[in-house]
């Protein structure tokens, strides 16, 4: 996955929920630096750690990726 704008939108559908960067992080099971990374770009989750965010997000793969 090589997407610029993911980072954008799951920074996006984050603050949606209302949490905060370290609550949604650990409703996911992943670090918040793991999850900052993701947000800014700097790297892309795995597909496991994709399905976590995914499950607590509610959203759909199109939402998520786009």
């Amino acid at each position: 996955m090589t997407d610029p704008q993911f980072g954008a939108r799951l920074r996006r559908l984050v603050y949606e929920t209302g949490l905060s960067v370290r609550e949604f992080a650990l409703f996911c099971d992943i670090s918040e630096y793991s999850l900052r990374s993701y947000m800014s770009g700097r790297s892309e989750p795995r597909l496991d750690r994709l399905r976590k965010i995914k499950a607590v997000l509610g959203c759909t793969w199109h939402d998520l990726l786009g």
